[in-house]
This record gives C-alpha cells, structure tokens and sequence, in this order.
C-alpha cells in the first residue's frame, strides 16, 4: 500500500477557517484603529493652526504682498464657527475688536477643512485671537476668561471625542 504525503481536504479546511479568521478580526480592528487616528490627527492640525496664528502674531507679519502701504494687523486669530463645523478659519483682525467679523474687519489668511469623518462640537462660535507683537491670548474678544475647550468628535457619534484646551497663558493641550 502506498502512502501519500500531503494534506487531507478536512486539514485544508481548517487552515482556511483559521485564516479567514484572523483575517476578519484584524480588519474590524484596523477600521477602529483609522478613526482613531483619523480624531487624532485633526485635532493635531487644529492645534498646529493655532499655534501658526500664534506665531504670525509674535512675528508681527503682514498680510499683503510686498505692498508699500501695507500695515501688520494688530491681531491673528483662528474662528470656529457654529454653522460650519467641519471647517476653521485663520484671521488677521485689523480692526483689534479680537473677532472674526468677516468682511473689512477681519482678512481670512486660510480656511482650513478637518477632513472627512471629523467635526467640531460648538455651543456658540470660538474665536481665539493672538496680539502682536507680544502673543497675548483674547478668547472671544475678551481677556477675561482664563481659557477655552474646544471639542473635535468623529461624524455622527458623541463617545469618541478630543479636547482642545487653549489657556490664556499659551498653553495648548489635546485630551
């Protein structure tokens, strides 16, 4: 009688069972990874665009072009609007009321998206606001309030969220 080396059907079976599997398991896990990161990575860029107003201001830079009569605007903010929670813009505020007012009051250096899948949690509109030459933080117009939370939470669930802490001092934190 001969005897064949190899597999038996039920051996192979079982091999793609198993397989299959692990193969399920980590795909599952992989989707929960991304959206993870995904929350983490713009909360990241949130902080990365305030630091850069933060920065515009303590650099005292201009606006415009090379432009003779141009003026340093006396503030650089970033705006986070109620109405458009997937969205941010950073500001020069010229005319120094610490706001985003749009139009001659406030020129919008960048408007910035969070990406897909990610979106603010607002009870009213944010504006932080940085004076030049010195840094110093306005939340909301006002040098009153110590400091602002601001949360960024993935599209349609409220249980995966970061918070963005901005302290009058400078200091700026993700929770």
């Amino acid at each position: 009688m001969k005897k064949f080396k190899g597999f038996t059907l039920v051996e192979v079976l079982v091999i793609m069972f198993i397989i299959t599997t692990l193969s399920t398991v980590l795909v599952v896990n992989w989707r929960k990874n991304e959206k993870r990161y995904q929350l983490q990575r713009s909360a990241q860029e949130v902080v990365q665009s305030l630091r850069k107003a933060q920065n515009m201001a303590l650099a005292g830079k201009d606006t415009c072009d090379q432009e003779p009569s141009c003026t340093i605007p006396p503030n650089y903010g970033v705006y986070f609007g109620k109405t458009t929670l997937t969205s941010y813009v950073i500001f020069a505020d010229k005319n120094n009321n610490g706001k985003y007012g749009g139009g001659e009051s406030a020129e919008a250096v960048e408007l910035i998206d969070l990406g897909t899948g990610t979106e603010f949690m607002l009870s009213a509109d944010l504006d932080i606001v940085f004076s030049v030459p010195d840094g110093f933080i306005l939340i909301n117009g006002s040098p009153r309030p110590t400091e602002a939370s601001l949360i960024i939470k993935q599209s349609g669930l409220i249980r995966n969220f970061k918070i963005i802490k901005i302290k009058k001092s400078g200091q700026i934190t993700i929770q």
